[in-house]
C-alpha cells in the first residue's frame, strides 16, 4: 500500500492528536486519511517503528 508524502505529514499530524491510550485512537486517526482504513493505519504504524528500530540498531 503507498502512501503519499502528503498522507504521511497527516498520519504523522494525526498520530500526535491522538497519543496512545485514546479511546478508539486508529478509528479517529484513519478518519483523516481518506482512502485509508483503521488496519492500514496500524500496518504503517509498524512498519515505520520497524524501520525507527532498526535504525537505532546499526
Amino acid at each position: 500500500d503507498t502512501w503519499t508524502q502528503n498522507q504521511q505529514m497527516i498520519f504523522e499530524w494525526a498520530l500526535r492528536q491522538y497519543p496512545k491510550g485514546i479511546e478508539q485512537r486508529w478509528e479517529k486517526i484513519a478518519k483523516h486519511l481518506p482512502g485509508k482504513s483503521k488496519e492500514d493505519c496500524i500496518i504503517r504504524f509498524k512498519h515505520l517503528a520497524e524501520l525507527v528500530k532498526k535504525k537505532k540498531a546499526s
